[in-house]
């Protein structure tokens, strides 16, 4: 169906994912449990894409930049170099579970894996680099650019 149409001639859909969107600039939450699920989904992309051949491919090309130019540098991630020293893999000493539990409210808390949590430093970046000097956005829409703009 049709989207509903809100001010300026653009849909309620395109304003809705354009406010969450914005959401995450104006009050990040930052959440430990999701900081965890995250620094894991990132473990597993490296664990997986390492065997892969463009990622092979990609390793060589940045061995064989100039050790000046910012493509050389480090790239990727996992959770021992991301939590300097953690392990995914540790199990809760008290009752040997997988590293997942369920909460009182029913939803599934990640377990911390050791390590030092990366949170601070993901603060700290995102208040350095997430300012509009910084950042651009490209919208696309069926309304005429100058409703996409307002």
């Amino acid at each position: 169906g049709k989207s509903k149409k809100v001010r300026h001639g653009t849909s309620a859909a395109l304003a809705g994912a354009l406010d969450r969107f914005s959401q995450f600039f104006i009050s990040p939450l930052f959440d430990e449990s999701m900081l965890e699920r995250e620094l894991r989904a990132v473990n597993s992309e490296y664990l997986n894409g390492r065997t892969a051949d463009n990622w092979r491919n990609y390793q060589m090309l940045k061995q064989g930049a100039s050790k000046e130019h910012p493509f050389s540098k480090f790239g990727c991630g996992n959770y021992n170099t991301l939590t300097n020293g953690g392990d995914p893999s540790l199990k809760n000493e008290n009752d040997g579970n997988s590293g997942e539990e369920e909460s009182a409210n029913g939803s599934t808390a990640v377990e911390f894996g050791g390590g030092s949590s990366p949170r601070e430093d993901l603060i700290k970046f995102w208040t350095d680099k997430y300012h509009a000097g910084n950042l651009r956005l490209c919208v696309v829409g069926r309304a005429s650019l100058d409703d996409l703009q307002k």
